[in-house]
């Protein structure tokens, strides 16, 4: 079980930097700096990522081990769109609690960060289950 939060940990610290970056290639202004944008991002999302994601991920993720699906085609695809409504949950609820307003345009707008973000743990996530973390002296 150690071991299984210490990825979750990595998997939340990863998606936090990759978001951070996708996030300022996309909003990027020659005023604030290509720096000082991911900087500001991770502040941002590092929280979110923490305190929200984690707690959230685990929840899908027993929820996808009480389901028997045999096909892994479809256990992404199902997974993919949990993930995804947990990031619009949290993109609208981030939205809703930081602004007080409810403003559709911006709704939708964070709701699509929501899914970048919550698909980037979830791809991250993939990507570091077929990496024995055991191997690796910070982990043992």
């Amino acid at each position: 079980m150690e071991s299984e939060i210490k990825k979750r940990f990595l998997t939340a610290t990863l998606s936090v930097i990759l978001f951070a970056i996708i996030y300022s290639c996309i909003f990027y202004t020659p005023d604030f700096g290509f720096f000082w944008s991911i900087l500001f991002a991770s502040i941002f999302a590092s929280p979110i990522y923490y305190f929200i994601g984690i707690p959230i991920s685990l929840l899908i993720d027993i929820g996808m081990k009480n389901i028997e699906i045999k096909s892994k085609k479809v256990k992404y695809h199902l997974s993919f769109g949990m993930y995804s409504i947990a990031g619009i949950l949290a993109g609208v609820t981030f939205f809703i609690i930081s602004t007080q307003s409810f403003l559709i345009k911006e709704i939708i707008i964070f709701s699509t960060i929501g899914i970048i973000a919550s698909n980037i743990y979830f791809h991250v996530s993939l990507m570091l289950s077929k990496v024995k973390l055991n191997q690796y002296k910070m982990y043992t």
